[in-house]
């Protein structure tokens, strides 16, 4: 299907159209992926929800972990990957349906950056607004005066709300070149230091070479940067062996 596309392209690129969906059902299908799972060696795997999950949760004296929200109330809330709260207090979610990746023929990645509020306080969300949607792998963000730094792919961008809907009207593309192979490795966990400039991690595996008005910065197999917005000027803070984010 890959190669599919890329002969579509180069034929669009002199006048010429092909009918991609006649050609993609001559590809071969994708083979049915079977579990490896064995009830008998690996023992019972039910997957606890809500109450039963959180009975099995043991914290230190004098903390409490309710369940703000779940995919069961809110559909969109599915793979999440980073969280922050707002000086409202709404929860900001970037979701990853699309993880680990997408296949060609599939429809076009949705991912999503999403609030989550609690309009009666009575600590649950029941309101959901999607600040972002068209998504691909936006493994981290950080909510600033400027809009909201995200990582988009191999883009570092900047979305904005302008008419204080909630909902990301400008999207702009701020730094492009930045290695997602290996879709959760990418530039993630964002912070903002005391000069309002981003910080972001790289895990392993990645090779990102991109492009600045300052000239190319390199990374390899892991570290952080450091991404000023006054000056626009991003630079390799950290060069080392950095793994998955999660990790």
């Amino acid at each position: 299907m890959t190669a599919i596309r890329d002969t579509a392209i180069w034929l669009a690129a002199h006048g010429k159209k092909m009918d991609v969906a006649a050609a993609d059902k001559k590809t071969t299908p994708v083979p049915e992926v079977k579990t490896n799972y064995d009830p008998g060696k690996n023992g019972n795997l039910a997957y606890l929800y809500g109450d039963d999950a959180l009975a099995t949760l043991k914290v230190a004296p004098g903390f409490k972990i309710d369940l703000f929200a779940s995919e069961k109330e809110f559909p969109d809330l599915a793979n999440p990957c980073q969280i922050t709260f707002d000086n409202k207090g709404r929860l900001w979610v970037a979701t990853m349906p699309s993880y680990p990746h997408y296949k060609p023929g599939d429809s076009k990645p949705n991912d999503k950056l999403i609030i989550l509020e609690d309009t009666d306080q009575d600590g649950k969300a029941d309101k959901q607004t999607v600040f972002a949607d068209g998504l691909h792998l936006p493994v981290g963000f950080e909510i600033t005066a400027d809009g909201v730094y995200l990582s988009q792919g191999t883009n570092f961008m900047l979305l904005k709300d302008t008419d204080g809907d909630d909902r990301a009207d400008v999207r702009e593309i701020l730094l492009s070149g930045f290695d997602d192979h290996d879709t959760h490795h990418n530039i993630h966990a964002f912070t903002v230091d005391p000069s309002g400039a981003i910080i972001m991690g790289e895990g392993v595996f990645l090779h990102s070479n991109i492009e600045t008005s300052y000239g190319p910065v390199r990374g390899t197999n892991g570290g952080f940067y450091r991404y000023s917005p006054q000056r626009r000027y991003l630079e390799r803070m950290a060069q080392l062996m950095y793994p998955t984010p999660g990790e």
